[in-house]
Parts: C-alpha cells; sequence; structure tokens
C-alpha cells in the first residue's frame, strides 16, 4: 500500500494526501477525515520511528533537473555536488527529461517516501515543464526544504537563485551597437519553456531601444539538448537573406549552427556573426572564437547548496532570493 493507492480510494490527489499526513491543518474537516478513514482501513501507517527519533537527517539531497544533454546542467550538477561532498553530504540527480509526465512522476515518488528516511532536502534547477504551481504542489507535498535555480522569477516564500539575464542581454546588444550591427537573428529552443520567452522579451525590448532590427523570421527555433534535432533546425536560416548576427541560446546549438552555415558556404564573421547565450568550454571549440554570454555556474551551485544546508539547520529564517551577476566574453566571432 502507497500514497497513490490510498488517493485513489479515497477519491483525492496525492497532494491532498501528503497534506492529511504532513499538514492537516490546511485540509477541510471532511476531507481530512475521509482520508484518514481510508488509511486506518488500509493499515497505513507514516513511518513514526523516522520521524521521531533524535537525529532524522540522512545526508542525501536531491537535484531535479530538465535534461543531461546540455552542458549547462551538467556543470550545475558538479558544482552543486562539490559544494555539498565538502559538507558531507550526498546528491541524488533526477531527471525529468522536459516531461511534465516525468516531473509528476518523480514528484509523486517523492511524495510517497517523505514520511521515511529518504533525504534531508531538494534542489530544483530549470524552467522545462515547471511553474510557480508546480513548486507551490511540490512544497505541499514534500516535507523537505527545498531551493530553486532559475525557476520562476516571481518571488515566493522559497529560497532562490538567478543570474541577471536581462543585463546579460543588454550587454550583449549594446556591443552589438558598438559595433554598428543592424539586425539581429535567433536560434532559440522551444517557446514552451518560460526561460526562452523571457529572453525573447529581453532581446525585443533592447533591440528595440537601439534601434537593431529583429524580424520574426529570423527568429528559429529548435531544440538545445539535440544536436540532429538543432541542425536540421538551423537550415531554416539558409535560402534568405541572413541578419547581421545570430543570437544563439546554448552551446551545442551554437556549434550545430555553425556547421550548417559553413556548410551551406557562408562565412563567419563575413556574412554572418554569430554570439552564444550561455558559454561552455565546448565554446572554446569554435574558430573563430565566439562572443558568449557567461553566467556563474559554479557560484549558483555552490549558493545553492548553502542556502538548502543553512534551510536545514534552520528551518525558520527569512527566504533568500539571490539574483548573480553575468558577463560578456569578446572574441573574434562578432
Amino acid at each position: 500500500m502507497n500514497i497513490r493507492k490510498i488517493a485513489q480510494l479515497a477519491g483525492v490527489s496525492v497532494t491532498t494526501v501528503s497534506r492529511t499526513m504532513n499538514h492537516p491543518e490546511l485540509v477541510n474537516d471532511k476531507t481530512r477525515e475521509i482520508v484518514q478513514r481510508v488509511m486506518q482501513e488500509q493499515g497505513y501507517k507514516s513511518n513514526q520511528f523516522a520521524k521521531n527519533i533524535m537525529n532524522p537527517k540522512t545526508k542525501n539531497i536531491g537535484i531535479i533537473v530538465p535534461t543531461l544533454n546540455n552542458t549547462y546542467f551538467v556543470e550545475l550538477i558538479d558544482s552543486c555536488r562539490m559544494y555539498l561532498q565538502n559538507k558531507g553530504y550526498m546528491l541524488n540527480v533526477l531527471c525529468t527529461s522536459k516531461s511534465k509526465e516525468v516531473q509528476d512522476w518523480i514528484l509523486d515518488f517523492l511524495a510517497d517516501k517523505s514520511d521515511q528516511f529518504f533525504m534531508d532536502g531538494l534542489i530544483i534547477a530549470g524552467s522545462a515543464a515547471v511553474s510557480k504551481e508546480t513548486i507551490e504542489r511540490m512544497k505541499s507535498m514534500i516535507s523537505v526544504p527545498i531551493v530553486v535555480i532559475e525557476v520562476v522569477r516571481e518571488k515566493m516564500d522559497i529560497d532562490s537563485i538567478y543570474t541577471d539575464d536581462f543585463s546579460g542581454i543588454r550587454l550583449m546588444v549594446n556591443h552589438l551597437k558598438e559595433q554598428h550591427i543592424k539586425s539581429l537573428g535567433v536560434f532559440s529552443p522551444s517557446m514552451e519553456f518560460s526561460h526562452t520567452k523571457r529572453i525573447i522579451k529581453y532581446l525585443k525590448q533592447t533591440t528595440e531601444e537601439l534601434g537593431i532590427d529583429m524580424r520574426k523570421e529570423h527568429i528559429i527555433e529548435a531544440d538545445n539538448t539535440s544536436v540532429p534535432i538543432s541542425t536540421k533546425r538551423a537550415e531554416q536560416f539558409l535560402g534568405k537573406p541572413l541578419p547581421d548576427v545570430i543570437f544563439s541560446f546554448s552551446d551545442m546549438m551554437t556549434l550545430a549552427l555553425i556547421k550548417v552555415l559553413r556548410s551551406a558556404g557562408v562565412r563567419i564573421p563575413e556574412d554572418v556573426q554569430i554570439v552564444c547565450g550561455d558559454y561552455s568550454e565546448y565554446c572554446e571549440l569554435a574558430q573563430p572564437g565566439l562572443t558568449c554570454i557567461i553566467k556563474p555556474i559554479e557560484e549558483m551551485g555552490r549558493q545553492a547548496g548553502n542556502l538548502l544546508i543553512k534551510r536545514i539547520e534552520e528551518p525558520n529564517r527569512a527566504h533568500e532570493h539571490i539574483i548573480l551577476p553575468v558577463s560578456l566574453s569578446i572574441r573574434e566571432a562578432v
């Protein structure tokens, strides 16, 4: 018998069952009585031993990421791991594969383990399939501290870490203006992700202010975790006038774009210039060198681990919202 079965028999959601066990004061009397009756009838009991012993710490931390096919998340995980390991914690990686269904399965799994020795805290990174409502649901179902990295920009009662994306975009667009750039294209991940929408919004705002043309037909969506898809989508830039510069969201997408352009005889930077929105060491493979926005990934991982440990040790402390600066590395490609 598990929490999902109890929810099914009681005719309620897994969230409601979890809330009944962990925060019964948040459940109305009638619903709480139904859930508790089903639990009693089925002989389902939470692990009171685990809840009542003197030192319940497991020294396990979970991190949920949308993909492992993106160097940003690989580097972020490694940074979190190194910091937590030095503090005596083990980091366990949970990947949603950018799927809401997988995300919900992971959430149900964690809720089912919430009354057992499983983990002391959770880090949630990346915006794929994660919304404010999802975060609130996680908080109600999983009774451990949570820290979010680059998830939702709205301030919530949860510790959070973000990078100053708007300043990074403004740095880049100001540089393009100084280089007398007249038009900008964009090679982006899917518009269904809040991060993509936010960066496109910032690009439109800053290019409009500085008089740089950013046309809809020069915005091409791809997949920042798939080389074949990104390569195929990059071909959409061909067969029509190219913008002066193409802003590509990630290292992998940028390398796929360069390959396609060069295969078609397009010269970089003579015919079109390239800017990468997310530096990784793989950008060093590009020739000529890429101008890149650099995020402090190592610092983000360190700060996430530090915030989570502080929350574990001081559950009632005020929530922190940390915004980290980004920088622009100017190279030959623009």
